[in-house]
């Protein structure tokens, strides 16, 4: 890949936030004046965001499954309990997704030789919010997914970007809000090829940063 050098600046090592936001944010490396787009890595896109060197960026990236086990309980039932301050927007459990706003409000009756005081045939959901399978074996274990708001941050680094991408336990979604404003990966401009940002260290202990840019930009 062909680059082409777009600035350097030097910073004092331990002190890079405050010796390079200002004379870099206005040189922070973006695509075609675009400060978020993507480009193809290996595992799929990458979303670089150009931003103040030395800040954090913040991605919202929705709700996510959150894969566990619970084992049935003596009458075969299933208890799941809900987040707290809030409700499940769904579980997903065996295979089949739930949502929790379509069960009925029961009491959890007691289980008395494997059988519960008052028949349950359905899922349902106690007063407290409680999330309650039932018709399974006693002792079997059963694979949920409960959805949790994941965020990814990031460093700007000295070139003034940061990139997000996918990892072995975690994928980019389809879609994410950064600064209040919802993104769709695929609609994102697709830069081609990364830009690329050296550090050396100059004269006195300074930090240098220099910043590249593929020449097709």
């Amino acid at each position: 890949m062909k680059l082409q050098n777009i600035f350097k600046i030097s910073a004092s090592l331990g002190s890079l936030a405050s010796a390079v936001i200002a004379p870099l944010s206005a040189s922070a490396v973006q695509y075609n004046s675009n400060t978020i787009y993507k480009v193809q890595g290996t595992n799929g896109p990458e979303i670089y965001v150009s931003a103040a060197p030395g800040t954090r960026a913040e991605f919202d990236m929705g709700q996510v499954d959150r894969p566990a086990a619970r084992l049935a309980g003596n009458c075969g039932e299933v208890r799941i309990n809900p987040p707290r301050g809030g409700t499940f927007e769904f579980v997903k459990a065996a295979g089949q997704t739930i949502d929790p706003s379509t069960l009925p409000t029961q009491l959890l009756p007691s289980c008395r030789s494997g059988s519960f005081s008052e028949p349950r045939t359905e899922n349902f959901k106690t007063p407290e919010g409680r999330i309650i399978l039932v018709g399974y074996t006693p002792g079997q274990a059963v694979a949920i997914a409960t959805p949790r708001a994941v965020t990814r941050r990031a460093t700007v680094n000295g070139c003034g970007f940061a990139r997000i991408r996918s990892s072995s336990t975690f994928t980019l979604p389809a879609s994410f809000s950064y600064m209040g404003t919802e993104y769709t990966v695929a609609s994102l401009p697709d830069a081609g090829k990364p830009p690329v940002c050296r550090s050396t260290t100059g004269n006195g202990g300074a930090r240098v940063y220099t910043g590249y840019i593929p020449a097709n930009w």
